[in-house]
Order: structure tokens, then sequence, then C-alpha cells
């Protein structure tokens, strides 16, 4: 239902003009021969509507009381001349005609027509519009000077409609035939529906249909979700259920993700450790080679200022065979060094 009113939303065209706050849009519902279009004409004061068979949703408006009046007419229900598609088809448009969407669905009675097998209109509302629509209806009975005052408290007071306005919370008026009908009573009608708007925070119908609507949505999204999850299922050879829904899936994959990411970094950090680890030994052995050398250089410059060959000098002598002995060991150990 909500992709035929998405599909006449589409084609909005006349109806783009942002409404005025005070601007009332009423839709008009009722079974085959309630006489809706002429209960829509007598509500505007002028002759708008064709008054014969309706299949298709049409709207018309008028100004009445300083305020624009929207009034769109729905085909029957009931009507044998359409199929159950096409009836819901022209139910919708009539919820495009009245963008942003009616403030009230008048329910049309005809007390000379009324059959009780009418009373199943409630059922198709709720099926067509769903149950939010039922405080958004409020009947409207027609050719109130066609019977007496004793046959109007009669019915009224009747089981069967009393269990019909109990759906509505019992809103309703009464008003007489369109060629009969009192002005004052198309005001009092005004008064009833301006009531019932203002215990609906304002809010129109549509607005509450397509919350409803959305909320469908995503209850069925859920089930297709946990049918396809439950096709997903597969039994292993032990007989247990092997089990994987797509967000354990997602969830295994991401931390996948920062297995690799964690890796890399370790990586990076053991590289970094080990460029730094280098360093260190590159400058440690250039500290030992500057040491070594300035030590060389020492030990020359002792020699040099020996002028006798005498003990003090062999002591040197030693000393300088000692020293190059141990250059030698340390120059290996030094190469075994720069070799690891």
């Amino acid at each position: 239902m909500e992709d035929i009113y998405r599909k006449f939303s589409s084609q909005r065209s006349e109806c783009d003009e942002t409404p005025d706050s005070q601007d009332l849009r009423i839709v008009l519902l009722g079974v085959c021969g309630a006489r809706k279009s002429a209960t829509a004409n007598a509500i505007l004061g002028q002759d708008v509507f064709k008054e014969s068979r309706t299949t298709e949703s049409e709207m018309q408006r008028g100004r009445i009381e300083d305020r624009n009046i929207s009034i769109i007419d729905t085909p029957g229900f009931f009507n044998t001349q359409m199929t159950d598609e096409e009836l819901q088809e022209q139910m919708m448009k009539s919820l495009f005609l009245s963008h942003p969407g009616p403030h009230v669905f008048l329910l049309i009675i005809n007390l000379e027509t009324f059959r009780e097998k009418q009373k199943n209109i409630v059922e198709q509302i709720q099926m067509i519009f769903g149950a939010q629509a039922m405080k958004f209806t409020m009947v409207l009975f027609t050719g109130r000077e066609k019977v007496s005052r004793e046959e109007w408290i009669e019915f009224t007071e009747s089981e069967n409609i009393k269990e019909l306005l109990n759906y509505f919370e019992r809103r309703f008026h009464v008003i007489n035939s369109k060629n009969e009908c009192d002005p004052y009573q198309i005001t009092m009608l005004f008064k009833i529906i301006d009531e019932m708007v203002k215990n609906n925070g304002g809010e129109n119908y549509n607005e509450i249909y397509l919350k409803e609507e959305g909320i469908k949505q995503e209850v069925k999204k859920k089930q297709e979700n946990e049918e396809l999850l439950e096709q997903e299922r597969e039994i292993n050879p032990e007989g247990e259920i092997k089990y994987e829904c797509k967000e354990d899936r997602m969830a295994k994959d991401n931390e996948k993700q920062e297995d690799v990411c964690k890796d890399k970094d370790l990586r990076e950090k053991d590289a970094a450790d080990q460029e730094h680890l280098r360093d260190q030994m590159q400058g440690l052995i250039q500290e030992i080679a500057r040491e070594r050398l300035d030590s060389n250089i020492a030990l020359r410059i002792v020699l040099l200022d020996i002028h006798s060959g005498g003990p003090h000098v062999q002591f040197w002598g030693d000393r300088e065979m000692a020293y190059r002995r141990t250059r030698r060991e340390n120059r290996f150990e030094c190469d075994d060094f720069e070799n690891t």
C-alpha cells in the first residue's frame, strides 16, 4: 500500500503548493449509493462534483467561512464494478490528493439506504488505511429530514449503531439531504472536525500512516533477515549446527583487519628498534676506535721524549709491546663484534 502512495506522490504537481495552517482537508468514505458526491456539494455549497457512481478519487476546493476547504470524493466500498486492487489504488490516490494528508475521514451513512451489512465498512477502512485511521474518522449521517424524531432516536440507540460509533469514539454528526441542508449544520460539522483535529495534536493522517508503514517495513525486513539467516544455517557431519550470521562474519573480518594492523605496527617497531640498536653499536665502535687512536698517539709521544736506551727505555719498550699485543687482541674482538 505504501508503494502505491509513493507512486502517486512521485507524480505530484498541483498539490505542490504549501497548504495554509487553516486549510481543512476532508476525505469522504462510504458504500456505493451513500450519495457522497451530493454530500460534498452540500458542504461546499456548490455543485462541483458529478453526482454519479464514482470510480476515481477526485478533489474539489471551496472557501467557507474564510478558510480553504478541500474535499476528496472516493469510490464506494463494495463496488461491484471495481476489483479490490483498483479500489485500494484509488484510496491511496485520495491520500495523495489530500497532500500533505487529510485531517478527517468522513464516513457518509445515508439514513434512507443504510443496511445492517454496511457495518462491515469498518473492516474495509482498517484493512486499507490501518487501525490508526479510526482516530481520524467520524460518521456523518445524511437525510435527517427523511426520518422522524422518534425514528432518529431509535436509530441512534440501536445496538448496531452503538457498536459502529464506538469504533470512532462516538464522533458523529447529522445533516439534511443536499437540497434541504441547513448552513448551520455545516458550521457545526466544521466545529466537530476542528475539535477532533485539536485532540489529534494537529497532525494529519498521512504522518501517522507513514510512521506506521515505516514500522511495518522494519518488522517485515527483520523477519526476512531472520528467514534468510535460517536458510544459511548448515548442518555439519557431527550433526551440529554450523551457524555464522552476517554480523559475526563482519566482526571476524574486523578482528582480522585489526590483527593485520597490529602485526604491521609490531614489524615497524622492531625495525625501528633494530635501526636504533645498530646506530648505538656503530657509535660504540667509533668511540672505541677513537680511544685506541688516542692511546697510540700518546704512547708515541712518550717514546719520542726518551734520549737513552736504559732501563727506562726498556720499561716503555715492554709497555709498548704489551700495549700492541692488547691492541691486536682488541682488534680481533672488535672485528668479531662488528661481524655479529
